[in-house]
C-alpha cells in the first residue's frame, strides 16, 4: 500500500504548484474555477500568513502537491458559527486518499479548536466521491439546479452540511419576541425604482424593524451611511437593487445580484426586506417580480434565495412566483437566541 499522503500548510510559494493542479481538467470538473486562473489568483485564495487566516492545507504525495483544501470561516456576524470547506482536487479515485486526509484534517480542527458548529462542502450531484463526504458526517442538504457551468451545460450541485456532534438535538430557547405582524391590509400601490445613494438613511431605519430583522441575516443596529454607500459602489453590472416607494417613504427593498466567479455568473441571487407595516399587502410581490423581470432581461438562468423554514408568509410568495424548494440547510443562522434553519428555493429558466 502507499505511503499516506502528507499535510502541511500552503503558502504563497505553493501558488505555483496549486495553479498546475487546478488547471487539470479532472480538477477544473470538481470545482467551480475557470483553468486559467493565475498563480497571483491562486496566491490570493491561500491568503496572507495571518495568525486568524483561513487554514490551506495541502496533501503532498513524493513531494507533488495532489490536492488542497480551505476552511473559510463564515465572516457575517448571524452565521459566524459556521465555516465553508472548499476542496481542490481531482475526481479521480487515485486522489481519494488525499482527499480524506484534508477533509478529515480540517473537520477535527473544526470540532476540537475554532468553536465551528456548521460546515458547509459543495460538489457536482451525483458524483461517487459524495458518499465519502457523508462518512465524515456531512449529510446531503440540497440539490442546487443549474448551479454550475461545466463543459458548456449547466450542472446540478450537491450541498452538504455537517453539525458538530453534540449539537443536536437542538431548540432555541424560549422566545419573549413578541412580532408585531400587521393584519393584511389593502393593497399598497408602491412605485418601485432603483435605489439611490440618498434612500440609505431610510433603508437603514426600515432594517431595524423587529420582523424585517426576524426573517434576514442583518444584524439589529446598522449604520444609516452603510446602505447608501452600497447602493453609489455596488458593481453596477451585478448588482440591481430597488425600492418600493409610496407617499414619499420607503417601504421595501430588493436586489438580486449575479454570482462573481465566471461559472456561475448565470446565477442571480436575491435578497428582500419589506416594511412591517406594509407586509402582507403586495409591496413584497411587485419588488419580486420587479428583479424576476431584471432576471429575464439578462437571461439569468436560475434565479435563488434562501428563506426561514418559518417564514410561511414569504415562502407561499416565492412559490406563487415560480420558486421551488431545493434543500434544507439546518443551523444557518442565529436568531432570537437559536439557531434556525433555511429553506433553499429556486427559478431555473427552461432550456
Amino acid at each position: 500500500m502507499a505511503d499516506a499522503p502528507t499535510l502541511r500548510t500552503l503558502g504563497a510559494a505553493d501558488a505555483g504548484a496549486l495553479a498546475e493542479l487546478a488547471a487539470r481538467p479532472d480538477v477544473v470538473r470538481m470545482g467551480d474555477h475557470l483553468d486559467t486562473r493565475r498563480a497571483s489568483d491562486w496566491a490570493a485564495w491561500i491568503g496572507p500568513p495571518e495568525r486568524d487566516g483561513a487554514p490551506v492545507l495541502g496533501a503532498f504525495e513524493d513531494g507533488a502537491l495532489v490536492a488542497a483544501a480551505k476552511l473559510e470561516p463564515r465572516t457575517r456576524r448571524r452565521v459566524a458559527h459556521s465555516a465553508k470547506i472548499t476542496l481542490v482536487a481531482s475526481e479521480k479515485r487515485r486522489f481519494d486518499r488525499a482527499v480524506d486526509a484534508l477533509l478529515d484534517a480540517l473537520v477535527d480542527a473544526a470540532d476540537r479548536w475554532l468553536q465551528i458548529v456548521r460546515l458547509d462542502l459543495a460538489g457536482p450531484a451525483g458524483h461517487r466521491r459524495l458518499k465519502r463526504y457523508e462518512r465524515r458526517g456531512f449529510a446531503l442538504e440540497a440539490i442546487q439546479r443549474g448551479a454550475i457551468l461545466t463543459d458548456g451545460e449547466f450542472i446540478d450541485e450537491a450541498t452538504f452540511g455537517r453539525i458538530r456532534p453534540g449539537t443536536e438535538p437542538y431548540a432555541p430557547p424560549p422566545s419573549n419576541l413578541e412580532l408585531p405582524w400587521p393584519p393584511k391590509g389593502p393593497r399598497i400601490k408602491a412605485k418601485i425604482r432603483q435605489a439611490r445613494e440618498e434612500d440609505g438613511p431610510a433603508v437603514a431605519e426600515m432594517m431595524a424593524e423587529t420582523t424585517v430583522v426576524w426573517g434576514t441575516m442583518q444584524i439589529p443596529f446598522q449604520s444609516p451611511g452603510m446602505w447608501g454607500a452600497r447602493f453609489a459602489t455596488n458593481p453596477p453590472d451585478r448588482f440591481f437593487t430597488y425600492v418600493a416607494e409610496h407617499r414619499g417613504a420607503i417601504l421595501g427593498m430588493a436586489s438580486v445580484i449575479l454570482l462573481g466567479e465566471l461559472r456561475r455568473r448565470h446565477v442571480g441571487s436575491v435578497g428582500m426586506s419589506v416594511a412591517t407595516r406594509a407586509q402582507g399587502r403586495g409591496v413584497g410581490r411587485a419588488l419580486l417580480e420587479r428583479l424576476l423581470q431584471t432576471a429575464d432581461a439578462l437571461r439569468v438562468h436560475r434565479v435563488e434565495l434562501g428563506v426561514y423554514v418559518d417564514n410561511d408568509r414569504a415562502i407561499r410568495l416565492y412559490e406563487r412566483c415560480g420558486f421551488v424548494r431545493e434543500g434544507k440547510q439546518r443551523l444557518l443562522a442565529f436568531r432570537d437566541g437559536g439557531w434556525v434553519d433555511n429553506l433553499v428555493m429556486a427559478r431555473v429558466r427552461a432550456s
